[in-house]
């Protein structure tokens, strides 16, 4: 089942809707998708690696669409989707921030916002738990 992690970034002052999409959860437009390994050539859909989505849940689109969608009333508008492999790749307290979307100013996210965003998906997917095992049974083979 899909986990969501809602905050403001302190920088922006922006709400934002964090998805973790696990395999078997529907996404997309309208949630029309579902996540799956069936149709992965390159070995990215994995249950320890689920697709981690940004919404923007204050936008003046998803304001004014929340009354008609409820997937948008919940979340808020769609902004970037990444795999939790590609967002552990970098360390977030060393400053920075992730900018989701070029074409769109308000659309970045700061360090301090995804360390805390990145940590509460890592708890609640198990992540460093999940890579600790797998070290462990490499180191006893």
């Amino acid at each position: 089942m899909a986990y969501t992690y809602k905050s403001i970034d302190p920088e922006s002052g922006i709400m934002w809707c964090v998805r973790a999409v696990f395999l078997g959860d529907s996404y997309g437009l309208g949630d029309c998708l579902t996540y799956n390994d069936k149709d992965d050539r390159h070995g990215f859909n994995r249950d320890d690696n689920p697709l981690i989505e940004f919404y923007d849940m204050d936008s003046t689109a998803a304001k004014i669409m929340a009354d008609e969608n409820d997937i948008i009333a919940e979340r808020g508008q769609f902004v970037s989707r990444y795999y939790l492999d590609t967002l552990n790749r970098t360390d977030w307290s060393q400053g920075g921030g992730l900018n989701l979307d070029g074409g769109v100013d308000r659309w970045s996210v700061s360090g301090e916002f995804m360390v805390k965003a990145m940590d509460a998906v890592n708890i609640e997917t198990d992540y460093g738990h999940a890579k600790r095992v797998k070290s462990r049974e490499t180191e006893d083979a």
